[in-house]
């Protein structure tokens, strides 16, 4: 009679072997860097946006207010500020401060600039800017053309075409040193006269994105730059 005997089995077989082999762990840091490559953009894509769709909102509140202004004050538009443009120098309160019960009232040290502290309404900050870019007065640009330097309001009546003409905008200035920072106004026959040369007080698409604008009928809309340019005398000059 012959007798079988178990055979031995080799050493670990028929157990399972725990944690990833070097090439399957590489695959698994390939698949994340892949993941992440795509994600990071994605995820960068949508707070601009979201930070556009704020900023588009400041927008359109800003230019509410200027209307909502104008109804309370028997038609007269905010001033730019309160010293005409025969004289250097501004004087309070500048456009953004008179409507300021429509858009959020002015706080303290809302914006720091160059180490100090100044008093705005969070409508007037831009978030499409960094923080040292803010402007002190807003970064948000009135349309000069209208609500202007001179002795006396302009008047929403005599604005001759409302769904084409900006009230405020995002606008931009240059700093000593080529710095590029938010401004609160924009020089409007200046730009539309020599926009290529004049480099301050002007619309501004933030980092190649469109001009966020208001107009006087009431309407917003997100402009690109080249459109913004090439049509420039409509969108700012009351003609």
């Amino acid at each position: 009679m012959i007798t079988s005997h178990p055979i031995p089995l080799a050493h670990g077989s028929g157990h399972h072997q725990n944690g990833f082999t070097l090439v399957e762990l590489l695959t698994v840091i390939a698949i994340v860097g892949v993941l992440v490559a795509i994600i990071i953009p994605v995820v960068g894509s949508v707070k601009k946006s979201a930070r556009q769709t704020q900023s588009l909102s400041n927008v359109k509140m800003l230019g509410q207010g200027i209307l909502i202004h104008a109804n309370d004050n028997k038609g007269r538009l905010p001033k730019h500020n309160q010293t005409p443009k025969s004289q250097s120098g501004f004087s309070q309160p500048f456009w953004s401060q008179e409507i300021s019960p429509y858009i959020g009232a002015v706080s303290k040290g809302l914006v720091d600039f160059n180490g100090n502290r100044y008093e705005l309404s969070m409508t007037m900050v831009d978030p499409l800017l960094a923080a040292d870019q803010h402007h002190p007065y807003g970064d948000y640009g009135c349309n000069t053309a209208v609500i202007w330097r001179e002795s006396e309001h302009a008047l929403v009546s005599t604005v001759l075409k409302p769904s084409q003409t900006v009230s405020v905008m995002t606008s931009k200035e240059t700093r000593a040193g080529g710095k590029i920072v938010g401004t609160w106004y924009v020089e409007s026959a200046a730009y539309v006269a020599r926009p290529t040369t004049f480099s301050n007080y002007q619309p501004s698409g933030r980092d190649g994105g469109p001009v966020l604008a208001a107009f006087f009928d009431g309407s917003t809309r997100a402009i690109p730059e080249g459109e913004f340019l090439e049509n420039r005398r409509a969108f700012l000059l009351n003609k």
